[in-house]
C-alpha cells in the first residue's frame, strides 16, 4: 500500500504525518494518534493492511516541531492541532483512532466535540489514571518543577543506533522490528551517535490530572460509537476496564492476544479487520 508524507502547518508550529489513502471508496479515513514518545510510524502495519489512514507526528515528537519554551504537553494541549490537521485535509467529520497516551486525547476529543468524530478506536488505552483533587497542589508542583529541569536536560545520545534500539526494546517489551520501525523515523543522527528526536518535556509531569468524577463525565459524553481493542497482555489486564466500558453510551469490546504495541506486531492485521468492519457499520 503506497503512503505519502505529509507536512501541515498549524499556527506556525510543523506538523508532519503519513498518509495511507486506501482502496477508493472503501471507508471514510481515519486520523490517528501515536502513544506517548512514539511516533507515526506505529501506524505502518495497520496502514500496510489497507486501513485508509492519516498518522501524526504530534507535537515534540521524531519529525514535527517541539511546542515553543513557554508551551505545554498536557494531553488537551493536542486537540486543537487535531482539528487543524482535520480542516486542512477537508474532514468536516472524521474517524479517529488514538493508541495508549493517544488513545486517552482522542477519548477526550470525541467526548468534547461530538459534531466532529464519527467514529472512535481505542487501541489499548481509553482513560488517563485519575488522580484525586486533594493531590492537585503536588501534582502542579511536580509539573513545575519538571518544566524547569527538563527545559535545558539534554537528550541521551547513544553510542550506535542498535544500542538505541536495544535500550527502547527492554524497556517497552516490543519487538526488535517494531522498535526499529519507531526508530527510524524517531531517532537522529548526532556528534557521537545517535538520540531519540522527542522533546525532553514529554516526560515531565502534567500540570492538571482528572479525577475520577471528571473521567466518568467524559465516557458518559461519548456520542460517537466506539471500538475498545485491548491486548491481553496490556490494558485487558487493567481492573476497573469494565465499569469504565460500562459507562459508555455504544462500546464494542475485543480482546486480542499480544503486548501494548499489538498493532505493530503480528496482529496487526486482525487489528485493521477489525477496524475496517466497525467503520462499515454505519453504511449498513
Amino acid at each position: 500500500m503506497s503512503v505519502q508524507e505529509k507536512v501541515f502547518d498549524i499556527d506556525g508550529l510543523k506538523v508532519c504525518g503519513r498518509w495511507w489513502p486506501g482502496d477508493a471508496g472503501s471507508t471514510e479515513p481515519v486520523l490517528a494518534v501515536h502513544g506517548w514518545l512514539d511516533n507515526a510510524a506505529s501506524f505502518n502495519a495497520l496502514g500496510e493492511a489497507g486501513l485508509p489512514l492519516l498518522a501524526l507526528d504530534m507535537p515534540g515528537n521524531a519529525l514535527s516541531d517541539d511546542r515553543p519554551a513557554h508551551a505545554t504537553y498536557n494531553i488537551w494541549d493536542d486537540l486543537p492541532v487535531l482539528l487543524a490537521v482535520a480542516d486542512q485535509m477537508g474532514w468536516e467529520q472524521f474517524n479517529l483512532l488514538g493508541h495508549s497516551r493517544g488513545a486517552m486525547m482522542s477519548m477526550l476529543l470525541a467526548a468534547s466535540c461530538p459534531e466532529r468524530v464519527k467514529r472512535l478506536v481505542c487501541l489499548d488505552g481509553l482513560v488517563p489514571m485519575a488522580v484525586s483533587i486533594d493531590q492537585s497542589p503536588k501534582q502542579l508542583g511536580d509539573f513545575l518543577r519538571d518544566a524547569k529541569a527538563l527545559s535545558t536536560k539534554p537528550g541521551k545520545v547513544y553510542p550506535t543506533l542498535d544500542e538505541l534500539i536495544a535500550l527502547r526494546q527492554r524497556t517497552t517489551g516490543m519487538s526488535e522490528a517494531a522498535t526499529r520501525v519507531l526508530a527510524e523515523r524517531g531517532a537522529k543522527a548526532v556528534t557521537g551517535g545517535w538520540l531519540w528526536r522527542a522533546d525532553q518535556r514529554l516526560k515531565g509531569a502534567s500540570a492538571f490530572k482528572l479525577s475520577t468524577a471528571h473521567i466518568e463525565a467524559f465516557l458518559k459524553a461519548l456520542m460517537p460509537p466506539v471500538l475498545l481493542i485491548v491486548a491481553e497482555k496490556g490494558y485487558a489486564q487493567f481492573p476497573e476496564l469494565n465499569e469504565l466500558i460500562r459507562l459508555i453510551p455504544q462500546c464494542q469490546l475485543e480482546s486480542l492476544p499480544g503486548g501494548h504495541h499489538f498493532h505493530m506486531e503480528d496482529g496487526a492485521a486482525t487489528i485493521a479487520k477489525l477496524i475496517l468492519e466497525f467503520l462499515a457499520q454505519e453504511k449498513g
